[in-house]
C-alpha cells in the first residue's frame, strides 16, 4: 500500500523569522498603564457609585455579588471597546489582508495594549 502525504506550509520562512525576532517595544506601555488605571478606577469607584444610583437592588447584594457585578461591567466595557476596534480594523485596515501574522499596525498594538491593561487589572 502506497500512502503519500502532503504538507502545506502556512508560514513562510521569512514570516517565521519575523515572528521569532520580535523585539520588545516600550512605545505602548503608557497605553497599558492608562488602561490598567482606568479599569481599576472603574472597578473600585465608578461602577459601585453608578450602580448604587441606577440599580435599585444593588444595595441588597452581598459583597461577593457586588464584586462579581463590577467585574462583569468591566469585562463588558473591555469586550465592547476591543470588539469595536477589531471590527473597524477588519473593515478598514487593508494591511491585515496581506499577512495577518506579521502585520504591524498602530491600532492593533493599541488594542492589544488595552487588553493587557484590562487583564492586569482583573
Amino acid at each position: 500500500m502506497n500512502i503519500t502525504t502532503t504538507t502545506t506550509q502556512y508560514i513562510s520562512s521569512t514570516d517565521l523569522e519575523q515572528i521569532v525576532n520580535v523585539k520588545f517595544d516600550a512605545t505602548f506601555l503608557p497605553v497599558v498603564a492608562t488602561s490598567f488605571i482606568l479599569f481599576i478606577i472603574l472597578y473600585k469607584f465608578i461602577n459601585p457609585f453608578l450602580s448604587n444610583i441606577l440599580i435599585e437592588n444593588y444595595k441588597h447584594l452581598t459583597i461577593a455579588q457586588k464584586i462579581e457585578w463590577s467585574t462583569r461591567i468591566n469585562s463588558s466595557i473591555n469586550s465592547f471597546t476591543v470588539g469595536i476596534i477589531c471590527v473597524y480594523m477588519m473593515i478598514v485596515d487593508r494591511g491585515l489582508d496581506e499577512n495577518p501574522l506579521v502585520y504591524k499596525s498602530y491600532l492593533l498594538k493599541t488594542n492589544l495594549s488595552i487588553v493587557i491593561g484590562y487583564l492586569l487589572s482583573v
